[in-house]
């Protein structure tokens, strides 16, 4: 299973979704841009996919991109806001929690869960020898999924590792002011009365996904062939829901204690790149 917290970092090429590759003004980074741009190679990986797949003597059905309820993104209630201008409201933290496992754990339809009915219906038409074969070319270390992956990751690089760039330095500019490093503290002390332990509020999700993931593992090895893997109880994928939704509402209610003159902050931070 893909990590989400990946989201963020892969997908920072968004901007390059509305301008040219050679462009990393901090303006072009919004987290409408990120969904866009991770659409974007979606398709490219789908329809390579389906191309691999024919080559192989196989019908592929290329998935529909669909993303999930939330934004994905840590308080990013408005898709249109800046990267980093986040609002961490309670009520949306309180639905939706982080987006981790809404989109990681088919808590709502996202391309990485919504398998077509096409695909599946196909599969179950071949018979036994076919399936197999189909499998490994679909899902083998050289598979066309694999190679598909490759190709997108090849095709996005450049745009990725520009826009990563400049979200890095926005961040850079953001923590190291005084007036962040303040809303910081009063953060993690509102945090630590509610048992929280986190360097910085803007590390905070990767901290509740990471522990999602340590207690998925627990239940599932990804190593596994896909026949022998755990099927999530509904149960199980309830309680990590909650407690990811949870740990959100106790960082939404510290941020809003402690955000002070955060959006001067952000300001501060786009003027000095830019943006």
């Amino acid at each position: 299973m893909r990590r989400v917290r990946v989201l963020l970092a892969v997908a920072l090429a968004a901007s390059a979704a509305g301008c040219s590759s050679d462009s990393t003004a901090a303006d072009a980074i919004s987290y409408a841009s990120i969904q866009q741009l991770m659409r974007q190679q979606w398709e490219f990986r789908e329809t390579e996919v389906a191309s691999c797949m024919a080559q192989e003597g196989f019908d592929y059905f290329a998935e529909e991109w669909s993303a999930s309820g939330s934004s994905g993104t840590p308080g990013a209630t408005d898709p249109d806001s800046r990267l980093f201008d986040v609002a961490y409201d309670v009520e949306h933290a309180a639905s939706h929690g982080f987006g981790v496992v809404e989109a990681g754990l088919m808590r709502s339809p996202t391309p990485q869960q919504g398998r077509t009915s096409k695909n599946a219906d196909y599969r179950e038409s071949l018979g036994n020898s076919e399936r197999l074969a189909y499998e490994a070319a679909l899902n083998g270390d050289d598979g066309c999924a694999v190679t598909a992956e490759a190709l997108a990751q090849s095709e996005f690089e450049e745009r990725v590792a520009a826009v990563d760039e400049t979200a890095n330095a926005l961040r850079t500019r953001i923590t190291s002011d005084a007036r962040f490093r303040q809303i910081d503290a009063d953060w993690k002390s509102c945090m630590g009365k509610r048992g929280w332990e986190a360097e910085t509020i803007l590390g905070f999700d990767e901290v509740v996904s990471d522990e999602i993931f340590r207690r998925l593992a627990e239940l599932t090895r990804e190593d596994e062939p896909r026949e022998s893997r755990v099927e999530l109880d509904e149960a199980v994928v309830d309680q990590l829901f909650e407690f990811e939704r949870g740990a959100a509402v106790d960082h939404a209610e510290c941020w809003g204690e402690s955000s002070g003159d955060y959006a001067d902050v952000l300001d501060d931070a786009y003027a000095a790149l830019g943006g």
